[in-house]
């Protein structure tokens, strides 16, 4: 891992957490737009729920966090398991930290043209950086980078990771802003957490 990379990752973060602090015109519109459209495609009672599924299970991060663990205890690798279940802590800690120094509002609290359509009963929370897309980002790089990287499932756990972000967005309790910063969150956790814990 070039520390280079992950430099340009935190600054990029910082900079879209900026741009939403700060209430920046330009971004809410694009988020508003983005928000919009999507709000205004099909919505059929089926895809609702079908997606509702997918975003209240996050089915790659929780499927990937499953593999980690059995592997690692298969492996007799406790001292990395206990690492790796510390990173998760850490990021939820940073994750709540954040959304509560930013303090932006859902989509579907500011804009009244947005219905929420979520079933979930989290959304007590405020909205940047989505913790959904952070997780998925970071078990989908962290398994396509270890366990699985001569495998073909890590393009399986690419799309889940990716269907979970787009739910975020097609539900409208997020800005693509949010699902974007959430992203780049569990990208940076992910190259840190490979190499502290394969020395890379």
């Amino acid at each position: 891992m070039k520390r280079s990379n992950v430099l340009i990752l935190v600054l990029v973060f910082l900079f879209i957490m900026g741009l939403v602090y700060l209430n920046i015109e330009l971004v809410f519109a694009l988020d508003k737009t983005i928000a919009n459209f999507l709000y205004n495609t099909a919505h059929s009672l089926w895809i609702v729920k079908v997606v509702n599924w997918v975003s209240n299970y996050t089915i790659g991060s929780v499927f990937g966090l499953i593999v980690v663990v059995f592997y690692l205890l298969e492996k007799e690798k406790i001292r990395e398991l206990g690492f790796f279940g510390i990173v998760c802590l850490l990021m939820l800690l940073i994750n709540f930290t954040i959304k509560n120094c930013v303090m932006r509002l859902r989509p579907f609290e500011v804009m009244p043209e947005i219905a929420n359509l979520s079933t979930s009963n989290m959304l007590d929370f405020y909205s940047f950086p989505s913790s959904h897309a952070m997780y998925s980002i970071f078990v989908a790089y962290f398994l396509s980078n270890t366990i699985w990287k001569n495998s073909r499932l890590k393009f399986l756990i690419y799309f889940l990771a990716i269907l979970v972000c787009f739910s975020r967005l097609y539900l409208g309790v997020h800005y693509l802003s949010d699902v974007a910063a959430g992203a780049l969150l569990g990208l940076i956790f992910a190259m840190l957490t490979i190499s502290v814990m394969y020395k890379r």
